[in-house]
């Protein structure tokens, strides 16, 4: 034998030892039962006795050894009460962020537990086992919750298994709300006998999710006689507590069912099928669908919690389009709802349940504008600014004038939305439109454009108080947050102050409630000012007073006067953040200028019968002075399409103060300016042209000669120029 050969079985052997070592050590490392024991109850002990540190030492040795297992049966055998410890823990800073994850992992083993099917298999065995093992098993059943759906209803569906279907039934009542989704879904496609069955117990459990699912049913023409007599039992019985008509279709109350989880998402009311469990970045809700092959099952599909309420709400929608694809409102809600899905899946986590080949836009454009001011409608409703972006870009590409300025006013009203975005966005889409005739709030649309001339990354605020001392002050505050302030003592000080910016992002009040109830009132009238957020600085007293009577009112946000500005911070970005969307950065607000003057250079070569660009003049003729090169020279290239004297003026004094590429520009604008309108400037203006063409060069100095001549200068100075060998 070789040398090799001889040593490979003493290699295996020293491999094997060494294996066998390290599964040694990885079990020694691993804590037993009554190690995990004592380790709690010295962190109770230590906790209860105010000693922090031992307490967090013994806490992380606990996390470290005990498998989930381990820790429950810790938790669960020892006499310490766990909610009294962890919350006394938790209030003290050196134990808190061990005591926060020992709470999440006993949670997690909990739910671990309850949830796992063989536990849950034995659970209904032992439901038949007698009265105590009964109400244990369903007690563990509750806590599995819409988990325990699918082999309830297994076996209830197993006819091995008779002798378990009193007590399966029972037990799915005591469950109760939570299996009334999932077994809602399996319900139409159930055998007669199982079918009936699970219909009384949707009738006792008494939820409403069931109600369009029994109404299919009762509609077609599958399900036997005896069985429909027992569904419509069910259904009458459900519908009574609702104020529904029992006269609705079912394609009606499945549209019904999917606008009221929709509307529960808007309210962030979490409903039946979302799991609490886990960490709160990685909630889900489950999906529930019924597969009749191979063999049939309820079968879960998990949805990012952000999106579940939209989810359910698509889901419900596209029922009712099965059952009538001519139903308006449940093609306009699951537009709206696969909307704010895409807008709210997290980044990084997939949506299993939507099975559909295209993005959301795709369906949008595909139903057309009819739907899509649907969406807008209840986008402007709720105060969902990306949810209104969605729909005007679908109908910009979509609409005809007409469906955009008469046949519905929805984006009518997206011009006095509050969020500059939508506001654009829809001032954007009617300039685009062309219409030949002036309609309700026509006159906005430059107005908006003329705003966004001047839009950047600034946020404005308007600042009302009492006196000036307090005025400054909160000016100085609000400088030291990042907001370029204005403000005085009285509203109607401001207006040139308000005229001038693209929008206002916040009213900050210091006064009494009835000077504050007198400044909403005030500003309810002024597009730019009807929506922003009133933060109001006021006693404890009418603080009590504004909340209760502006309660439903998000624009208001009365706050105790103090004098910490962080504490004011907080209160202002708070109001904002309800209503007015986030703040638009620098590289988007260039986008929306150079945009919007485009819009206006496209005016300005029109009639001029349904929007007047000369209502973006004063806007234009400030941008002249922008610090953005690009905005600069736009602006001068449409004030060269107006023929009057200001606009001409502007652009020969901004020309002359500018220099490089952007003083170019800004003296082609004035040559053709001058060439479509006249010569409109002063003498002064002409002799600093002339003395621009003598001393520039290159390209500098074509321009100038080029508007020098546009504006029919005399001639002489041009021979002057020549005899000098200029």
């Amino acid at each position: 034998m070789s040398r090799s050969a001889q040593a490979l079985p003493r290699l295996l052997m020293v491999v094997a030892l060494i294996c066998a070592a390290s599964l040694s050590l990885a079990t020694a490392a691993k804590a037993q039962p009554s190690e995990a024991l004592e380790l709690w109850e010295e962190f109770c002990h230590n906790v209860l006795i105010a000693k922090p540190e031992l307490a967090a030492d013994f806490g992380m040795q606990l996390l470290e050894k005990a498998d989930a297992e381990a820790l429950l049966a810790a938790v669960e055998t020892s006499d310490y009460n766990i909610a009294r410890v962890l919350d006394l823990a938790k209030q003290t800073e050196t134990v808190k962020d061990v005591a926060l994850r020992l709470e999440g992992e006993v949670q997690d083993a909990r739910v671990a537990r309850a949830r796992d099917p063989e536990r849950i298999a034995r659970d209904i065995e032992l439901l038949a086992a007698g009265d105590r093992p009964n109400v244990m098993a369903t007690a563990r059943l509750k806590a599995a919750g819409q988990y325990a759906a699918p082999q309830l209803l297994a076996t209830l569906q197993d006819a091995q298994k008779k002798n378990l279907h009193p007590f399966v039934i029972e037990a799915m009542v005591a469950v109760g709300q939570e299996l009334a989704y999932p077994l809602a879904v399996a319900l139409p496609q159930l055998e007669p006998v199982q079918m009936s069955q699970v219909a009384q117990v949707l009738a006792r459990i008494g939820y409403p999710t069931p109600i369009p699912y029994m109404k299919q049913i009762l509609e077609g023409d599958t399900a036997d006689p005896s069985v429909k007599r027992v569904v419509q039992v069910a259904f009458t019985s459900l519908i009574s507590d609702t104020a529904l008509s029992s006269d609705l279709t079912a394609a009606q109350l499945f549209t019904l069912l999917g606008q009221s989880h929709y509307n529960a998402g808007t309210r962030g009311i979490k409903i039946a099928g979302y799991d609490d469990a886990g960490a709160e970045g990685s909630k889900v809700g489950i999906v529930w669908g019924y597969l009749t092959q191979p063999n049939p099952t309820l079968v879960a599909t998990e949805v990012p919690g952000p999106v579940y309420a939209d989810a359910r709400a698509l889901r419900d929608a596209k029922a009712a389009l099965a059952l009538d694809p001519k139903l308006s409102p449940a093609l306009s809600l699951y537009l709206t709802a696969n909307f704010r899905r895409e807008n709210n899946l997290p980044q990084g986590r997939p949506d299993p349940s939507y099975q559909e080949s295209q993005p959301a836009s795709f369906y949008a454009m595909l139903a057309g504008p009819e739907r899509l001011h649907d969406v807008l409608t209840q986008a402007l409703n709720d105060g969902d600014p990306a949810l209104a972006l969605d729909a005007i870009a679908a109908l910009s590409t979509t609409a005809g004038t007409e469906a955009l300025t008469t046949t519905r006013e929805s984006l009518l009203r997206g011009l006095t939305y509050p969020d500059r975005r939508v506001r654009f966005r829809s001032a954007e889409a009617l300039a685009n439109a062309k219409p030949d005739k002036p309609f309700n709030s026509s006159y906005n649309v430059v107005k908006i454009l003329a705003d966004q001339v001047r839009q950047s990354d600034k946020r404005y605020a308007m600042v009302i108080a009492e006196n000036q001392e307090a005025v400054n002050e909160l000016l100085a505050a609000l400088g030291d947050l990042g907001y370029e302030a204005f403000g005085s003592t009285k509203i109607g000080d401001l207006t040139s102050d308000i005229n001038s910016r693209p929008g206002i992002d916040l009213i900050v009040i210091e006064s009494a409630a009835d000077g504050v109830k007198s400044l909403y009132a005030g500003t309810s009238s002024d597009f730019k000012l009807n929506q922003a957020p009133i933060v109001a600085l006021v006693s404890p007293a009418d603080q009590i007073r504004l909340k209760t009577e502006f309660a439903e009112n998000p624009r208001m946000a009365p706050v105790v006067k103090q004098a910490d500005n962080a504490a004011l911070g907080e209160a202002i970005e708070a109001a904002r953040g309800r209503l007015a969307g986030s703040p638009i950065e620098a590289e988007e607000g260039l986008e929306f200028a150079l945009t919007a003057l485009f819009l206006l250079r496209d005016l300005a070569l029109g009639d001029g019968s349904v929007y007047n660009v000369l209502d973006a003049q004063a806007s234009l003729e400030q941008a002249l002075t922008d610090e953005r090169d690009a905005v600069v020279m736009v602006a001068g290239h449409v004030l060269a399409l107006i023929g009057n004297e200001s606009a001409q003026r502007s652009i020969f004094t901004a020309a002359l103060a500018r220099q490089g590429e952007v003083q170019v520009s800004l003296l082609t604008s004035l040559a053709q300016s001058a060439q479509h309108h006249g010569n409109f400037a002063t003498e002064k203006q002409t002799d600093a042209l002339l003395a621009l063409v003598q001393a520039s060069q290159g390209d500098t100095a074509l321009a100038a000669a080029q508007a020098h001549g546009s504006l029919m200068l005399s001639t002489d100075k041009a021979v002057t120029l020549i005899n000098a060998g200029k």
